[in-house]
């Protein structure tokens, strides 16, 4: 049995990842994950948790960069979760500001 996937130019693949980051985000969202844009970071936090990480976009560079972050020591596999859905978010975030394409 072969299994084919689609072939997609450089704007249909564009539009896919924005469309799985709204999705992603939108979902996290619904579970307690919040956004707070200040200057040219933007800072993901869990309620209820002590998790939390901030990325900044600094001039040149086309990416969010991790500036901190913050977890619970005994939940690793939690944290580093987290951290995998906060940059998603924050990717998000910063496509619809415009800070990065």
């Amino acid at each position: 049995m072969t299994i084919t996937t689609p072939s997609f130019n450089h704007r249909e693949r564009e539009q896919v990842a924005a469309a799985v980051l709204t999705a992603a985000a939108k979902a996290e969202s619904a579970r307690g994950l919040m956004m707070r844009v200040q200057g040219t970071s933007i800072t993901v936090t869990r309620q209820h948790t002590d998790f939390s990480a901030t990325f900044e976009k600094r001039p040149g560079n086309p990416r969010l960069e991790l500036m901190s972050r913050r977890v619970t020591a005994h939940e690793t596999v939690s944290a580093f979760k987290f951290q995998a859905i906060a940059l998603q978010a924050a990717i998000y975030k910063a496509r619809e500001l415009g800070w990065i394409a």
